[in-house]
Parts: C-alpha cells; structure tokens; sequence
C-alpha cells in the first residue's frame, strides 16, 4: 500500500479533494495483465479477503493494521470511481472495475470504521492520542487512537496517509463531544509538525507541502 500511495495520482483528481496533489501524470502506463478479470490488482483481492474476515468476524475490525488496509483501500476506490485510465487508482483498480463492487469497499470501509467508533473509550481520547503521537513511542488500547498514533508516528508523507488521518480523526469528532481545547490541540499539532518539516527541507520544496490544518476540515 505504501508503494502505491507513493505514486502520482490520475492528473485532475486533486479537484475531488484538497489533501491530493497536483498531478500532471499518472501511473497511466500500468499494464493490463496487472488486473485479474474484474479488475482487481493482488493488493485489491487482499483488501478482498480482509472485508470477508470483517463481515465474519466484527472483532477483527480492532486489528489497527488490517483498518488502515480497509480504509487506504477505499481511498483509491474512490479515485477509481473518478478516474478514467489505467493509473486511475494508482494501480489498485482498473477503469474496467464494476462501480457497484467499488461503492461496497468504500461503505464496507466505512461500516468497519463505524465498529470502531462504537467502542471507543472517550475519557482523554484526543489528549492520550496526541501525546502518543508526539512520543514517537506510545501506544493505544483503543483502535482508531491507535491508528492514529500509528500513522503519526511513520511521518505522513503520502496523500492517501493524511486522508485516512482526517478521515478517523474528523468521524471521531463529529460522533464524539469535543472541545474547542480539543480542536485547538489538533491544530497546535500539526502546526507544530508543519514547522519541523519545514526547518528539515529546502525553501524551493516547503512551498509544495500540503498545509496540515486541512487535515482537521
């Protein structure tokens, strides 16, 4: 996932969402014989057998690793839905995939994360998700803080990472009370995470980093 979340998404997607960049390429050149028959790459099928351990099992939704497959997935189902070549998802999905099948990984995704929420402990939430974030180190029994964390931690540096981010973290706050403290320690963190890429890297390419408040819209 991470090799093709690296890749440049179809040129003209980033008018469906802010958090994609601006592409004047794609991943257009990937070949055919990469799909199975309805279109499907290896890492989609995968994706597959994951929304089936969901559905059998609703426990297994708490496996942090296997949500962030779930719902990275259905970011590019998403584009796919939009897209029109070859490169339209990035190489997960082909132009030929039934749209009907692309709209049930996209609300399966969303019914896992739903699960989720539903069994999330709200004492201190943001604050123990926040301090796991920053201490590079910490670790959560909660699955969507732990997700967080997780994601956090590796230094987003992909599109598709910042939209699950926003994605748990903006279901989260609209299903749960939050404070306007809560909210501004979101954005004193990004902020915070903002300015150190920014000290870390040349001027000419600070300009083309996403601005990180997007991530709390």
């Amino acid at each position: 996932m991470s090799e093709l979340a690296a890749t440049l998404p179809e040129e003209g997607l980033s008018i469906m969402d802010a958090l994609i960049p601006i592409s004047h390429g794609s991943s257009a050149g990937i070949s055919p014989d990469a799909f199975d028959a309805e279109g499907r790459s290896s890492l989609a099928r995968c994706n597959d057998v994951v929304l089936s351990l969901f559905r059998l099992d609703r426990d297994s939704v708490h496996n942090s690793d296997l949500l962030w497959l779930v719902l990275a997935s259905s970011e590019l189902a998403m584009e796919a839905l939009r897209g029109k070549t070859q490169g339209c998802s990035r190489g997960m999905y082909a132009p030929s995939t039934d749209r009907k099948y692309l709209d049930q990984v996209i609300q399966e995704a969303e019914r896992a994360l739903m699960l989720c929420l539903m069994k999330c402990d709200e004492v201190d939430w943001h604050k123990r998700t926040i301090d796991g974030i920053k201490s590079k180190s910490g670790t959560a029994e909660d699955t969507t803080s732990k997700l967080l964390i997780q994601v956090g931690q590796m230094e987003i540096k992909d599109d598709i990472s910042c939209r699950v981010f926003r994605r748990v973290l903006g279901h989260y706050t609209r299903q749960n009370d939050t404070t306007p403290a809560d909210g501004e320690a979101w954005l004193n963190l990004a902020m915070t995470i903002s300015d150190s890429r920014m000290s870390s890297i040349p001027v000419q390419a600070s300009a083309k980093l996403q601005n990180p408040i997007s991530l709390l819209r």
